[in-house]
């Protein structure tokens, strides 16, 4: 089977699905040939497999395409989040303003010229029937992986002054770190000497003169060995998103044995299932509170670290491409019967 990839730059949490999904179907005698939008589709490609909604430079690769598409969705919440929780000023709520309609124009060409969506959550599938309309039976759930070799128990701690919480996200506002700041500030009133680091390259929002809050290399995407380091050694993940369609940072902190602190909406309860302290995103006390829980209460901290090495197990970069494999079988088998 030979798949052509539809190469874009989309970030960093849309390359490590790709990578490693990509990496475990070759086991299976898939063969890939990426290309650009500007490129010439490859020739003899069995399948076309592209990320992202439809938008409107890829127009002209759907129109053109001869074999058949899968697409991956990573989420819509450009329609779904209000824009005050997903711009951090005027200019970007103007852009995705004048941006949706058009969306919605290239959905009404595009839709039905894709065999199948797949997407990385019920939450997500839900979301995109809801804003587009899609038959259930069009998408199909694949949840990720992570990579246990880097993500794990053994790995050596991130070496800090003194004891920390964690966020890891991209940084844009739907991830919250306002909030999360604020939670923080107040914690440490209660619980001095605690530490807050902050991975997030795209944060543009509001600082804090909270010498206990630290932004680490904010402006480069750490490695997956940095950020296994950095979970192992945490008292906490603290990742109360407003809108997140799947999660990846829960399951790499679990992995490594750093408890998990997430939202009670969206995506986040389906990955976390009843592993985390689930708390409403928007509520500032609740963060905190989850915070001191785990400063104070041991056996709580415990409990979910041990709850998390069972919960892992649902997931596996083997497990999402042995489900990739069967959507292109599927949608390849169904050509043939047309045809």
């Amino acid at each position: 089977m030979k798949v052509a990839i539809l190469k874009r730059n989309w970030g960093k949490s849309f390359e490590v699905y790709q990578d490693n999904v990509c990496k475990h179907l070759e086991s299976y005698g898939v063969v890939f040939e990426k290309f650009k939008v500007e490129d010439k589709i490859p020739d003899n490609c069995d399948l076309i497999w592209t990320q992202g909604a439809p938008i409107i430079d890829t127009f002209n690769v759907i129109r053109k395409a001869r074999a058949p598409i899968v697409t991956t969705i990573h989420g819509v919440n450009q329609f779904i989040v209000p824009m005050k929780d997903f711009v951090s000023n005027r200019k970007e709520w103007v852009h995705w303003e004048v941006k949706k309609p058009v969306h919605r124009l290239f959905w009404q060409f595009t839709e039905t010229h894709i065999s199948l969506f797949i997407t990385v959550s019920e939450y997500c599938k839900h979301c995109i029937q809801k804003v587009y309309g899609i038959s259930p039976d069009k998408i199909q759930v694949i949840y990720h992986g992570f990579n246990p070799s880097i993500f794990n128990e053994d790995v050596i701690p991130h070496k800090n002054s003194l004891p920390y919480f964690l966020h890891v996200s991209n940084g844009k506002p739907t991830k919250n770190i306002v909030r999360i700041i604020k939670s923080f500030e107040n914690l440490c009133k209660i619980c001095p000497n605690i530490e807050l680091l902050i991975v997030a390259p795209l944060y543009r929002g509001p600082l804090t003169n909270c010498p206990m809050i630290k932004f680490i290399d904010q402006h480069r995407y750490l490695s997956q060995e940095e950020l296994a380091k950095l979970y192992r050694g945490a008292i906490g993940l603290v990742f109360p998103s407003i809108d997140e369609t799947f999660g990846l940072p829960i399951l790499e902190a679990m992995a490594c044995g750093c408890p998990v602190i997430t939202s009670n909406v969206s995506a986040c309860p389906e990955t976390a299932c009843d592993v985390a302290l689930l708390i409403d995103p928007y509520n500032v006390e609740q963060i905190t509170e989850a915070m001191r829980r785990l400063i104070c209460k041991p056996e709580t901290r415990n409990m979910l670290v041990e709850k998390a090495r069972r919960h892992i197990d649902n997931f596996s970069w083997e497990k999402s491409a042995a489900e990739h494999y069967k959507v292109f079988r599927r949608v390849l088998d169904s050509k043939k019967r047309k045809t």
